[in-house]
């Protein structure tokens, strides 16, 4: 039994959705080739209701009463961190395609993410594309809007003096002219926003969750605020189905992910095709990525160890690589994580969510406003 929870109500349901949908497909498939070890995959995944002591109950129970063989990670940086000590007091190891932190997988030996990209570095394509632009496109100024949550924090201000929205501004030398944290919850953020424009920002990034992502995008719209580079860079909106109700509002607004179609990352294809059909996603959400690619890395651990003995398995891990739909990971450090890897992306006009950095992935140029 492979065993986890999602915030499938609550302020998780949005992201949790595509990691279900991802994960139930994962199982069809791998027990439609004979399952794990010769046995069938059982799949049971509780709802967390977006709580953390929820979360805790629900772990423990998979661990105590369910005996599942196989832990995944929960959404949400803030549901994960409060599990992550019942996983490894239990000595089990954590397949992770649920939520980022650059800390936890350090204190942690225990998590094997499947991210590209931890919570620190969830701005650094956006800022290397800046980069990459003419001097006369490159913005001088940046607001940035930050929520209240445990991952968004850390990628505003990073661990150290070289990671973090903040320190990635300094070194581009872009000039933080707004700098704010709101309540993720909030479900009016106008007086904000309007300082934003105040600011007359040339740029602004917004460190966000779902639903208070959309809400900024929305509002952002409604105030007239036309910054020349806009970067939703905290939980993935644009792909979420409900983006394209933004109408003129979601054009040209950068997030991140994890792969792109044009890398053709093993099963991507398929899961993209799946998701279409299954949640109406225009392009496959990092989330659903992330979630699959994790279950990938367990089935091939699984598969190579030839057993699901803890230990074994990470030990497998390390030193290992996996083709995975978030690209080839290889796990050279012993942390659990892999090297930087993100993906920068813009919704564009008639093409929808498009790859506009690094250029060896770039399904699209990214485009820049002529003005604010």
């Amino acid at each position: 039994m492979i065993g986890g929870t999602l915030g499938l109500t609550g302020s998780n349901s949005g992201p949790s959705a595509g990691y279900l949908a991802a994960a139930k497909y994962w199982q069809d498939q791998v027990n439609a080739s004979g399952g794990l070890l010769g046995r069938p995959v059982e799949l049971k995944i509780y709802d967390d209701e977006s709580n953390q002591t929820t979360a805790q109950q629900l772990y423990q129970q998979l661990i105590d009463r369910d005996h599942a063989d196989l832990l995944l990670a929960p959404f949400s940086t803030a549901i994960g961190g409060a599990i992550v000590p019942i996983a490894a007091r239990a000595q089990k190891v954590l397949f992770n395609g649920g939520f980022v932190s650059k800390q936890l997988h350090e204190k942690y030996k225990s998590l094997i993410s499947s991210w590209t990209y931890q919570d620190t570095e969830y701005s650094k394509a956006f800022f290397d594309m800046i980069a990459s632009l003419p001097a006369n496109e490159q913005p001088k100024t940046i607001a940035i809007v930050t929520a209240q949550a445990t991952f968004t924090l850390a990628a505003l201000n990073g661990y150290s003096d070289s990671d973090g929205a903040v320190n990635f501004a300094k070194k581009a030398g872009i000039k933080v002219v707004f700098n704010e944290k709101y309540d993720s919850k909030a479900t009016n953020l106008t007086s904000m926003i309007q300082q934003v424009k105040a600011s007359n920002a040339d740029a602004l990034l917004a460190l966000t969750l779902p639903n208070d992502g959309f809400l900024i995008a929305k509002t952002v719209y409604q105030v007239g605020y036309h910054p020349r580079l806009y970067c939703s860079c905290g939980a993935e909106v644009t792909t979420l189905p409900n983006w394209k109700d933004l109408g003129d509002g979601a054009f040209n607004v950068f997030s991140t992910t994890l792969s792109s179609p044009k890398t053709n990352a093993q099963g991507l294809a398929d899961l993209t095709q799946h998701l279409k059909e299954k949640l109406g996603y225009d392009s496959p959400p990092a989330y659903a990525i992330a979630g699959f690619a994790a279950l990938q890395v367990l089935q091939q651990t699984v598969e190579g160890a030839k057993t699901l003995d803890q230990k074994a398995l990470w030990d497998y891990v390390q030193g290992h690589s996996f083709e995975t739909a978030a690209g080839t990971l290889k796990y050279d450090s012993d942390d659990g994580t892999v090297d930087f890897a993100g993906l920068l992306t813009q919704y564009q006009k008639d093409k929808g969510d498009q790859v506009v950095w690094p250029p060896a992935a770039a399904t699209s140029d990214p485009v820049v406003s002529s003005s604010k």
